[in-house]
């Protein structure tokens, strides 16, 4: 009774059964298309012909913006400041250092905008660390037996400690220099 329900079921939806099993526990309901896809993949697999999924492309090399001024890489940025020319036309100044370090001041909308750049792959990144003196506090002493702290009435130096990082990066003609993170981008 239930062959024949199933059989009419799968007339109603346009497909026939690829075969009726003879033990309930046995029963698998594919249609036509689903095996003969099934049936195709297992020859290729029998005769070696395997589609793979594509591997992922290789990770880019990292790259900077190095930035030059007279022909000269730039190692630094100073202090930017606001000037005047005869005129009353106000225009924003930037300190650059350069690699042989000279300080020189240039316009900074047109260097930004307008200087010359290029990307260079970055070789090797060095972390150190740069231990600098923020001021002064006072003191706190520690009871490590009764979990209390006191400060105390006598001021020390606030030291901080600030990652620095260095980059070795290649230009695009092959040269390779260090430059410390804020002169580059």
């Amino acid at each position: 009774m239930e062959k024949e329900q199933i059989k009419q079921e799968l007339k109603n939806l346009g497909e026939e059964p690829v075969a009726i099993p003879k033990k309930e526990d046995d029963k698998v309901l594919v249609d036509k298309k689903f095996l003969s896809d099934l049936m195709g993949r297992i020859d290729k697999l029998e005769q070696g012909v395997v589609t793979t999924t594509p591997v992922d492309e290789p990770k880019k090399a990292r790259t900077v913006k190095v930035r030059f001024l007279n022909d000269k890489v730039v190692v630094g940025y100073g202090k930017t400041f606001e000037k005047k020319d005869i005129d009353g036309r106000r225009y924003l100044i930037l300190q650059v250092t350069t690699e042989d370090r000279q300080t020189n001041e240039v316009e900074y909308l047109p260097f930004m905008n307008q200087g010359i750049f290029e990307e260079a792959e970055i070789v090797d990144i060095k972390k150190d660390y740069i231990e600098d003196v923020e001021g002064k506090i006072y003191q706190t002493e520690y009871d490590y037996k009764n979990f209390k702290s006191v400060v105390t009435d006598k001021l020390v130096d606030m030291k901080v400690t600030i990652p620095d990082f260095k980059y070795t990066v290649k230009l695009k003609n092959g040269r390779e220099i260090t430059l410390p993170e804020r002169a580059l981008n």
